[in-house]
């Protein structure tokens, strides 16, 4: 099961806070991150995915 993600800023703060170097979040979280800072934008590559099956293949591309 596949949940929507309601703080998809807070999650990309935490994942760089915590030396991640990418995020995948589901495209319809995209809106949410207009508010990213150009800090964190420089730190994190965030990788969007359409459809959950295709999440996996996103990452092994990347």
């Amino acid at each position: 099961m596949v949940e929507p993600v309601y703080n998809a800023l807070d999650m990309a703060e935490l994942a760089a806070e915590n030396g991640a170097p990418a995020i995948l979040l589901p495209v319809s979280s995209r809106r949410q991150l207009n508010e990213m800072s150009d800090d964190l934008a420089s730190r994190l590559m965030i990788i969007y995915y359409k459809d959950p099956r295709d999440a996996p293949f996103k990452v092994l591309d990347e």
